[in-house]
């Protein structure tokens, strides 16, 4: 996790990089921390870690909807928009919002 928190210190959270940029940098860390996630909490169900045909299918589903997902972001990247992925693009936007104040 080293190279998330160097990517967001250096990268994200740097105003000289453009936005589109740094959306994408933090979009593609969301989405494999999010994987982690799922990837270590699986072990815990009980057909899962069988190792067996339910598992086969479940870490096929997971797989296939994850790289779906990667496919997607690569496409928008390449389009030049932003993707619309519910939670993870909200999260994205959170993290690269400019939080400079402005006085008045």
């Amino acid at each position: 996790m080293l190279y998330c928190y160097l990517g967001c210190t250096f990268l994200v959270k740097n105003k000289e990089v453009p936005h589109f940029f740094r959306f994408h940098v933090i979009m593609g860390m969301l989405l494999e921390t999010g994987l982690q996630i799922i990837w270590c909490t699986s072990d815990f169900f009980p057909l899962i870690h069988s190792r067996g045909r339910l598992a086969m299918y479940y870490e096929t589903a997971m797989a296939f909807a994850y790289i779906c997902l990667l496919l997607e972001c690569i496409r928008c990247a390449l389009a030049g928009v932003y993707p619309q992925i519910p939670f993870v693009t909200d999260a994205a936007s959170i993290h690269t919002r400019d939080t400079t104040k402005v006085k008045r």
